[in-house]
C-alpha cells in the first residue's frame, strides 16, 4: 500500500484552495441529509488528483501488538579475555595496537621486570632440584622431601602459567636460562585487541589489565523485562531483536531470577550470531515482543484524521462523494492503526484525510449537528 506524506498532503490542500473552483464553490458542493446521511464532500476527478486522493477497498487484516524491552549488548564471556598483571611488570614492547584483530598465538606485548626475573629464577631452581632428587632411590632421600620438591617445581610452574608463558617458553627458558628476566606474551584466543593503554618502560602494578581481546562473531544481550513479558517467554526459545533499521533474532540463553529493587524488572539472556560484526557490545538495543494476533481493519496514518469535535474519522467513497464516519482506534503501532466502526468492503480514503477533513471543516460542518 502507498503512502501519502502530511507534507504532500498539504501542499496538494494549498494548491487546491489557490483554485477559483474551491473558492466559488463551482466544483465542490456540500451536501447534507439530516435523515438519511451525514455530511459529505465531492470532488472531481482533476481535485481527487491534485489532492493526492487515493481510495482502496476496506480489507480485514491481522495486527501483531508489539510490546518494546529495552536490552544492552555485551561481549560474549566465552569469546572474551582480560589479561592482567599477577606480579610487578614493565612493558619493554607493544607488537599490537589498540582496535587491531590478532590471532591465536601472535605476539602481543614483550614483559620484563625484577619480579618476573625472580619468578624465572625461582623456577629454574626449583625444577633443577627436583630432577635431582627423582634420580636419587628412596635410600639416598625420603618421599616427602621428594613430594616437597615436586610441589615447589610445580607451584614456580604456576606462577609462569598465570604470566601466561605458554609451554614451549617454559621450556625455552630451561634450555636458555640467559633469557631470564623477559618474554613475550602471545594471544590466547583469535579477537580484537582491547584496553591496551600502557606504554613502553611503564611499570605496570599487580592486577592491572594489560589489554584485552575481544571476539564479536557472538554478542550477548541483556533485556530487562517486566513479569508479564517474561511469561511470554516461558516457552520461546529466540528473540527479535532491533536497533534502528537492523533486525536479529537472539538465542535464549538463560534468565536472573532475582526482581531488580529499583526496576522491578529481570535479566535475560541471549545469544546474538554476529559474525556479519553489525552488532557491537555496549550498544542499547530493543527487544520485540509480539503478542496474540488480532484480527480488525487496518489503516495508515494517512487515513485517520479528526472530527470537529475532535474525534477520530475516516473518509468512505460513496458513490461521488466523500462521507465522514467517525471510529474508534483500538491500537497503533508503526504508523498502522486498528480500528472498529468501518465495514469490510468499503472504499476508503486511504490518502487525503487531512485534506478532505480541513474542507469539511472550513465549510463549517459538524458530522453530529451540534
Amino acid at each position: 500500500m502507498r503512502l501519502f506524506s502530511f507534507g504532500a498532503a498539504l501542499l496538494a490542500a494549498q494548491l487546491l484552495l489557490a483554485t477559483s473552483s474551491v473558492v466559488a464553490h463551482s466544483k465542490v458542493s456540500v451536501e447534507q441529509d439530516h435523515q438519511q446521511q451525514p455530511h459529505e464532500l465531492r470532488l472531481s476527478p482533476q481535485q481527487q488528483q491534485l489532492a493526492g486522493i487515493l481510495v482502496e477497498p476496506v480489507a480485514l487484516s491481522g495486527f501483531w501488538p508489539q510490546q518494546l524491552a529495552t536490552a544492552t549488548l555485551i561481549a560474549d564471556p566465552e569469546r572474551s579475555q582480560r589479561i592482567t598483571a599477577p606480579m610487578e611488570l614493565q612493558l619493554l614492547k607493544r607488537h599490537v595496537r589498540p582496535g587491531q584483530w590478532v590471532d591465536a598465538g601472535q605476539p602481543l606485548l614483550t614483559l620484563g621486570g625484577i619480579q618476573l626475573a625472580n619468578a624465572q629464577a625461582e623456577f629454574l631452581d626449583a625444577i633443577s632440584q627436583w630432577q635431582r632428587l627423582a634420580e636419587l632411590t628412596t635410600e639416598s632421600i625420603s618421599a616427602s622431601e621428594q613430594l616437597s620438591a615436586r610441589v615447589r617445581a610445580s607451584q614456580a610452574r604456576a606462577r609462569l602459567e598465570a604470566l601466561q608463558m605458554t609451554p614451549a617458553q617454559i621450556a625455552l627458558l630451561q634450555q636458555q636460562p640467559e633469557q631470564l628476566g623477559r618474554f613475550e606474551l602471545k594471544a590466547p584466543q583469535s579477537g580484537m585487541v582491547t584496553h591496551l593503554q600502557a606504554v613502553p618502560g611503564e611499570q605496570i602494578s599487580p592486577g592491572s589489565i594489560l589489554l584485552g581481546l575481544l571476539d564479536e562473531s557472538s554478542v550477548w544481550l541483556q533485556a530487562e523485562l517486566t513479569s508479564d513479558q517474561s511469561e511470554q517467554l516461558i516457552q520461546q526459545t529466540r528473540l527479535r531483536v532491533r536497533h534502528g533499521q537492523q533486525w536479529a533474532e537472539a538465542e535464549l540463553i538463560g534468565r536472573n531470577h532475582q526482581l531488580d529493587e529499583h526496576s522491578r524488572t529481570e535479566h535475560w539472556f541471549a545469544r546474538l550470531d554476529n559474525r556479519m560484526l553489525h552488532w557491537h557490545p555496549g550498544t542499547f538495543v530493543e527487544v520485540v515482543l509480539s503478542a496474540e494476533a488480532v484480527s480488525g481493519v487496518l489503516v495508515p496514518d494517512t487515513a485517520l484524521s479528526r472530527s470537529a469535535d475532535g474525534h477520530w474519522q475516516l473518509f468512505v467513497q460513496e458513490g461521488e462523494a466523500f462521507v465522514p464516519y467517525e471510529v474508534e482506534l483500538v491500537r497503533s503501532e508503526h504508523g498502522w492503526h486498528l480500528v472498529q466502526g468501518i465495514t469490510p468492503g468499503q472504499l476508503l480514503v486511504q490518502q487525503g484525510a487531512f485534506f478532505l477533513a480541513s474542507e469539511l471543516l472550513k465549510a463549517g460542518f459538524d458530522p453530529h449537528q451540534h
